[in-house]
């Protein structure tokens, strides 16, 4: 195929895409990261899998490209931390080792693709192209993970102590959710929900001992706090603020819809906080927009407040 030829195959979609290229030997490809930017692509440049990983934390990119052999994080150690922190980033691997277990692993954890050095710029402009995906491997790798680490989540679920431990594992069994819906495996999926049941139960358990005290402790992210914690900062600062409130929005829905945030904004920070109980709109919402409970808002504010047995409307303030 022509360079001509390719080049009409990328016309439209590689305009602007941004490529995190993470390699200790990164200078002996500058002829073919001249070639990718004469296309459109934007490459930045990582000696390290440690580099790599910095850059990501204050930059988005739209997929990586990683050697396999360097010092420090080797490429699969990297692509592990790259997954469980960046997900929606694609990762392509590029390296001299053949070793057929190296790129099973490296494709069992969803590497897009590997391309083996010495590698052609028109190869990489393909792989960008059309990146190999290889389901099955993919599943298989995905169902082995999560059966490594079941038994450390149920060890989890039973060792949570504070809210904190909570929402770690929250996150967690979230990620696998996740994953697990992709590979259309029904029975693995069962037993994930299966093990969701059960943290619930346990953690119902939790908040009913816990619940007064945590929002007695000034460091408990509540509905009542969150304003003044992560809102009234900002504002004190001058800063503009936008403040968007989803009603009933889940982390594992946010989770999904990550990927289309990211392409237009940069998320600097993501927290998980407490709603109130009771959890429904009428009491929870107000007491984010009021920064108090209800039982206060009755106090307070006795002319707004309505009873449960009476059929005046909550959410009209």
């Amino acid at each position: 195929m022509t360079d001509q030829c390719i080049d009409s195959l990328f016309s439209i979609k590689t305009i602007m895409i941004k490529v995190l290229w993470i390699d200790d030997e990164i200078d002996f490809f500058n002829s073919h990261i001249i070639f990718l930017e004469k296309r459109g692509f934007h490459v930045h440049k990582a000696l390290s899998g440690k580099e790599g990983i910095l850059f990501l934390k204050k930059n988005n990119v739209d997929i990586v490209l990683i050697d396999q052999n360097m010092p420090g994080l080797a490429g699969t150690e990297t692509v592990k931390i790259l997954k469980d922190q960046f997900d929606s980033v694609p990762v392509v691997m590029i390296s001299q080792n053949t070793d057929e277990n190296v790129i099973d692993n490296a494709l069992g954890n969803q590497v897009k693709d590997y391309l083996l050095k010495p590698v052609n710029p028109n190869q990489i402009l393909l792989s960008l192209k059309k990146i190999f995906s290889n389901k099955d491997l993919i599943k298989n790798k995905t169902v082995e993970n999560y059966q490594k680490t079941y038994q450390e989540i149920n060890n989890q679920i039973s060792e949570c102590t504070s809210f904190e431990d909570w929402q770690l594992l929250y996150k967690k069994l979230v990620k696998w959710e996740i994953l697990l819906s992709e590979i259309d495996d029904n029975e693995v999926v069962e037993i994930l929900l299966s093990q969701k049941n059960y943290a619930n139960n346990v953690f119902c358990s939790f908040v009913e001992k816990n619940y007064q005290n945590a929002l007695a402790d000034p460091s408990f992210v509540s509905s009542i706090n969150i304003f003044k914690k992560h809102v009234f900062p900002h504002l004190n600062r001058k800063e503009s603020i936008l403040f968007i409130l989803i009603d009933n929005f889940r982390f594992d829905q946010w989770k999904i819809i990550e990927p289309v945030v990211t392409d237009h904004y940069k998320i600097e920070n993501e927290i998980i906080y407490s709603s109130i109980l009771p959890t429904t709109t009428q009491y929870s919402r107000n007491s984010i927009f009021s920064g108090l409970s209800p039982l206060d808002t009755m106090k307070q504010f006795p002319d707004y407040w309505s009873n449960e047995f009476e059929s005046l409307n909550k959410n009209k303030f």
